[in-house]
């Protein structure tokens, strides 16, 4: 027991489900969580075969280092954050689901997959080994002091991040690492993306042609980038503002506009 009476209405309910303390395993917790609730997930290695479906909107948090704030809890197992969108008895449709301070592993097919909804990330990395770190259709995703990519130097993931359908991505102080692809978009996907930094990777973005995509980066660095497109694919709609290299050196993302796409740069105000 750790103090809770049969009284307390937390013994039956607890808001926060903590692994191993309440349920011995990430999945046990994950199944028994109900909407809106905080699975906890203790500092260590937790693994886990194929993948874990997460059908409610919660909040999946990990513990970190207070020195350098990198994650201390290692989930080695795929997601999947599939939770319906609300209907309209849900008593709060607005909850956004959260996943911070967790480091999130995978072998191949995708770490994170995520449809529809909105998430927030914050302070997390999703990795493989081959395959694709994140992978948005649909929903609202915002990964915030993030990482996404492959898990070693030695070995680049497939692709960082894949934006498809009406998925909406925000990227901000998130870097994609060790990627033979960093960003691709299809469909009408939309990726703003600032503050970010692309860092080993073969190619920084591709695009599915034809495509209804619309791309806003802004003050990201490139870094050890072979290619910023995948041949000649682009959004059908691009802003960008004040990209660099490792130098300083300004990178312009786009050649010149054609007919069939918008390319805008706006200089950064001075001052």
């Amino acid at each position: 027991g750790d103090g809770r009476t049969a009284s307390d209405p937390s013994a039956w309910m607890p808001n926060v489900l903590r692994v191993p303390q309440d349920c011995g395993t990430v999945e046990e917790a994950i199944k028994r969580a109900k909407h809106g609730q905080t699975v906890h997930i203790a500092a260590g290695e937790h693994r886990w075969n194929g993948r874990i479906d997460v059908d409610k909107v919660m909040h999946i948090e990990g513990e970190r280092d207070p020195m350098n704030n990198a994650p201390l809890t290692v989930l080695i197992g795929r997601w999947k954050l599939c939770a319906p969108p609300p209907t309209k008895w849900d008593m709060n449709p607005n909850v956004t689901g959260t996943m911070r301070d967790i480091q999130c592993e995978a072998d191949g097919g995708y770490c994170c997959q995520i449809t529809g909804v909105h998430w927030e990330m914050t302070n997390a990395r999703f990795t493989c080994k081959g395959g694709t770190a994140a992978f948005v259709h649909d929903g609202t995703v915002a990964f915030d002091g993030c990482w996404l990519g492959g898990s070693k130097d030695t070995r680049l993931c497939n692709n960082g991040l894949v934006v498809c359908n009406e998925a909406r991505v925000f990227l901000n102080k998130t870097a994609l690492r060790n990627c033979k692809a960093g960003i691709y978009l299809r469909d009408c996907g939309v990726l703003i993306m600032v503050e970010s930094e692309l860092h080993r990777v073969a190619i920084a973005f591709g695009c599915m042609l034809p495509n209804s995509c619309e791309m806003e980066v802004a003050k990201t660095r490139m870094h050890d980038v072979e290619e910023v497109w995948s041949e000649n694919s682009r959004p059908e709609k691009l802003l960008q503002q004040g990209n660099y290299d490792v130098y300083g050196t300004p990178i312009h993302l786009h050649g010149d506009a054609d007919g069939s796409h918008v390319f805008q740069t706006q200089d950064l105000m001075s001052g």
